[in-house]
């Protein structure tokens, strides 16, 4: 199985017809946290992308305050569970 990066953020497979497949499981988005200096972890189902601000993904935090996080600031996509 060849696996190719559909974008920045999404690995994909490329499945016997040659088109390329998400592969199945729980991902989460990976982004460095410059006030607590660590990186944090934020499910893709929490995130949230802003048509009007086509440069942050925005997810609510355990604390239920908004977050606005600009695009280049994510580091990583992660695979949490198959």
């Amino acid at each position: 199985m060849a696996f190719v990066r559909c974008n920045r953020w999404t690995i994909c497979f490329i499945a016997s017809d040659g088109m390329p497949r998400l592969l199945a499981g729980t991902f989460a988005l990976g982004y460095r946290d410059r006030i607590a200096h660590q990186e944090r972890v934020v499910p893709f189902t929490l995130v949230r992308l802003d048509p009007e601000r086509p440069g942050m993904f925005s997810y609510e935090d355990d604390d239920g305050m908004m977050r606005h996080i600009p695009l280049h600031r994510s580091a990583r996509s992660t695979r949490i569970e198959p």
